[in-house]
């Protein structure tokens, strides 16, 4: 791997230990042998990529304007409508905030908004996936049993299977209303 590539990705790892760090206790609560600590590295080491802890804060504040705008221009230039638009960046700044969450907690901060918005989010997104598994299975299941209720011939099995049928039907609609739930918390959030 060239040099340069290894230091990029020394650079990355060091911003994600600062993030964390900073977002634990506080930028100014936290220095530069804090941050090498944490790495398992030399200060001396350390400032090899970074030659101060605000020269630190400027990369990661750049480092993270450059993620957000990144997606949000791959996303403006889509032929797609505003909503469309606008849900897709939700659902990338989740994924961000998923990979890279103490830097964007970091970038919050320092805008003076909550960073537990981050946490939020994404238990939200992790919910709403969950749900969305759990009725795709119930739909499977309930083609199954409608396919063998088709071809059954014994009535009391017949009953069975409608009753199974109904039961997951119940189910379905039960979880298409947490779904609505989710969806209304997630609105509010974002």
């Amino acid at each position: 791997m060239p040099k340069t590539i290894q230091k990029e990705k020394k650079k990355l790892e060091i911003v994600k230990v600062a993030c964390k760090l900073f977002a634990q206790q506080g930028y100014y609560n936290t220095t530069i042998p804090d941050i090498a600590n944490e790495l398992g590295m030399s200060v001396g080491n350390l400032y090899n990529y970074f030659k101060s802890k605000e020269e630190l804060a400027k990369y990661i504040m750049h480092y993270s304007s450059s993620l957000l705008g990144e997606e949000i221009r791959k996303i403006n230039e889509m032929d797609i409508s505003t909503k469309e638009k606008i849900s897709l960046l939700v659902r990338r700044f989740i994924k961000i905030a998923e990979e890279n969450p103490d830097v964007l907690r970091r970038s919050l901060q320092r805008r003076g908004l909550d960073p537990s918005l981050i946490d939020k989010a994404i238990e939200l997104d992790r919910l709403w996936r969950q749900k969305v598994r759990e009725v795709d299975e119930i739909r499977h299941k309930h083609n199954l049993i409608t396919r063998k209720i088709a071809s059954t011939r014994d009535p009391g099995e017949k009953r069975k299977l409608i009753e199974e049928a109904k039961r997951l039907i119940k189910r379905r609609q039960e979880l298409e209303e947490e779904l609505k739930r989710i969806a209304a918390e997630r609105e509010k959030l974002l």
